[in-house]
C-alpha cells in the first residue's frame, strides 16, 4: 500500500480507488474536501495537492512556456538549423505529454513513463530522454521549477553499443546494434 501525503484520505468505493484532500478531517475544525486526480503517480495529481494545501506555484511555470522560452534562448538559436529541427521533433512530442503541466511536477518515474512509450523506437526513446533533461536543466536557473532532483531516467536497454571490429572495446563508427535482451 502507497503512503499518502498529509491531509490526503483514500475511499474504495466498487472497487475504484479515490482520493480527497482534506484539513484536519474528523475534527470540528475540518477544511473542505477536495477531490483529487485517481491516478496517485501522475504529474496532476501533484499539481492538485499543492493547490489545495495552498503551496501552488507561480502560473507561467509550465512545459509548454519552458519550451518557448527554450526555443526563443541564444542556446537554441546558436545550434545548427538541422540541430534545431531535430530538437524541435522531441520538443513536440514533450509538448503533447506535458504541455499544460509545471515543470516542477516532472519525476524520474515520468521521464520513464515518456521513455518507455518510445521503446520500440530505442534510439528515439533515448533522445527524448536526453532533451527532456537538457530542457528541465535548461529551466533551472530561470526557475522554472525550483525542484533540483536529479532525472535518473536510464538508457532505454533496446539498443547495445557493438565493439569496432578489429579493436577491443572501441565503438564503431555508427556503434549501435539490437541488444541481446530483446531476442
Amino acid at each position: 500500500m502507497v503512503e499518502l501525503p498529509p491531509h490526503v484520505h483514500r475511499v474504495v468505493a466498487k472497487g475504484r480507488h479515490y482520493y480527497y484532500f482534506q484539513r484536519a478531517r474528523g475534527t470540528r475544525s475540518e477544511g473542505p474536501r477536495i477531490s483529487l486526480p485517481r491516478d496517485l503517480h501522475s504529474i496532476t495529481f501533484w499539481q492538485a495537492y499543492r493547490a489545495a494545501s495552498g503551496l501552488e506555484e507561480p502560473a507561467g511555470r509550465t512545459f509548454d512556456d519552458l519550451i518557448t522560452a527554450y526555443r526563443l534562448s541564444p542556446e537554441f538559436r546558436a545550434k545548427a538549423l538541422t540541430t534545431q529541427r531535430d530538437y524541435d521533433r522531441y520538443l513536440k512530442i514533450i509538448r503533447e505529454a506535458w504541455g499544460p503541466l509545471l515543470v516542477s511536477g516532472v519525476r524520474p518515474k515520468h521521464v520513464l513513463k515518456l521513455r518507455d512509450a518510445w521503446a520500440e523506437a530505442p534510439v528515439a526513446a533515448n533522445m527524448l530522454v536526453s532533451i527532456a533533461k537538457l530542457l528541465i536543466n535548461w529551466g533551472l536557473p530561470r526557475e522554472f521549477s525550483c525542484v533540483t532532483h536529479q532525472l535518473g531516467a536510464g538508457r532505454c536497454p533496446g539498443r547495445a553499443r557493438l565493439p569496432h571490429r578489429g579493436s577491443a572495446g572501441r565503438g564503431s563508427r555508427h556503434g549501435y546494434a539490437p541488444c541481446s535482451c530483446l531476442e
